[in-house]
């Protein structure tokens, strides 16, 4: 029997993109967009009406596409900080580019949003918040329990309608859980890794 467990459609759908104010025809990049975290904020951008820009590795554009981004860049052969456009939301997915690296992809108003919290990124929080760009680390909190269930029946409702679908990339068992961190620590994966208990 096999249960999947996985937190993290909600603190994505929730944390990043609703508390966030994202909109109907907003503009977001996603960097890191075929990991467990950017799979998910592809279809939960594109499900919130978002015009989705993503960053991963070639091979995982039929998969991204699949999941809504309308454009896709190979972080191998483009480098995406000489795109010449401006995102209303820029999103790093895993934790590898900084503020002050993409700021200038930023529109006005416009928010980056990172799943690492790094001093330098501390540092920019507690400084640009009286600037036209914001710099924020996403992660779960604290929300009322009203506001909570509002924001996780529309994350039911995505997810009964087949707009927002798990990606596993390979299964393990328990036994072989060093294994699974080792695959995961090549920096490859794509999408989940699900653990087996018997």
């Amino acid at each position: 029997m096999r249960i999947i467990v996985n937190r993290r459609p909600a603190k994505i759908h929730t944390y990043t993109f609703r508390i966030n104010n994202i909109k109907q025809g907003q503009k977001i990049l996603i960097y890191g967009a075929s990991g467990g975290v950017g799979t998910y904020a592809v279809s939960i951008a594109k499900a919130l009406g978002a015009h989705v820009t993503a960053v991963c590795g070639q091979r995982n554009f039929n998969l991204i596409k699949s999941l809504g981004a309308d454009i896709v860049f190979d972080y191998a052969t483009t480098d995406f900080l000489l795109i010449d456009d401006a995102y209303d939301i820029i999103f790093d997915a895993v934790g590898k580019i900084t503020f002050s690296l993409c700021k200038h992809l930023l529109a006005k108003n416009a928010t980056y949003l990172s799943v690492a919290l790094t001093p330098m990124l501390l540092l920019k929080m507690l400084t640009n918040r009286f600037t036209d760009k914001k710099a924020k680390f996403t992660a779960s909190g604290m929300l009322p329990p009203p506001k909570s269930r509002a924001f996780l029946n529309e994350l039911k409702s995505l997810m009964q309608s087949g707009m927002l679908r798990t990606v596993i990339d390979r299964s393990y068992p328990l036994e072989q859980i060093t294994t699974a961190h080792e695959y995961v620590a090549q920096g490859h994966k794509v999408g989940n890794l699900v653990i087996t208990i018997n």
